[in-house]
């Protein structure tokens, strides 16, 4: 697994239903701006950073 999703696994889901710091949400898209293609495993470990829970 790619160090920049083990680091976003940590960082756990993005905060959607209150105001976060720009300097967090600078982490998580620095995380997640990547030109290499991720895997199915990766993906299914993030795809939760997009729902709501």
């Amino acid at each position: 697994m790619k160090n920049r999703i083990q680091k976003l696994i940590q960082l756990g889901p993005i905060p959607w239903n209150k105001e976060i710091s720009y300097e967090l949400f600078k982490v998580y898209d620095d995380l997640l701006q990547t030109e290499e293609p991720i895997t199915l495993k990766e993906a299914g470990q993030i795809i939760i950073f997009f729902s709501e829970l």
